[in-house]
């Protein structure tokens, strides 16, 4: 629950500085740049996944930011210092970034203007459903075999959907 309750306030942050760009600055696809949210003092690097799904599509972006997330999961779960595991969380957070916008492409592409309500809905549904079942597996996870097993499975899990992206979502045409 701690690394779901960390994940989600770093997304937060990338979402809330994901701000447009004001006039005479530019954004360069792929890099991450520092810019500062207009309505907060918040600064964070923003994330370069919905580039990455406009320049090469849905499917390689949310399996990146999967495939990341899953792997930096991984690194956490064997990391014992904790100043360090935030550390990766964060990344963790970023990485995962980019599959909240490239995800909205893809149902938004899939479902015609009739379906696209009732498909939105389950996406944004997906969230807190894997929030709580977060909340009710892990802690049972961490008790059994502490949290390195606790970290591992969820990591685990994101490597196992990024195998399952990038096999058979198609992008929209």
């Amino acid at each position: 629950w701690v690394r779901c309750s960390v994940v989600s306030r770093v997304r937060a942050l990338f979402a809330a500085a994901r701000a447009p760009t004001p006039p005479g600055r530019h954004v360069v696809p792929g890099r991450a740049v520092w810019r500062r949210h207009r309505r907060s003092d918040l600064w964070s690097p923003s994330s370069p996944g919905g580039a990455v799904a406009d320049r090469d599509g849905e499917r390689l972006a949310i399996a990146i930011g999967l495939g990341l997330t899953g792997m930096i999961g991984l690194a956490s779960a064997g990391v014992s210092n904790m100043g360090a595991k935030a550390v990766l969380f964060a990344f963790m957070g970023a990485a995962g970034a980019s599959v909240s916008s490239a995800s909205g492409q893809l149902v938004m592409g899939w479902f015609g203007p009739h379906q696209r309500g009732l498909s939105m809905g389950i996406r944004q549904m997906g969230q807190p459903l894997g929030v709580a079942l977060a909340g009710v597996l892990l802690p049972p996870l961490a008790g059994l075999s502490g949290l390195r097993l606790a970290l591992a499975v969820p990591a685990m899990i994101c490597l196992v959907v990024t195998a399952a992206v990038a096999l058979f979502a198609a992008d929209p045409s």
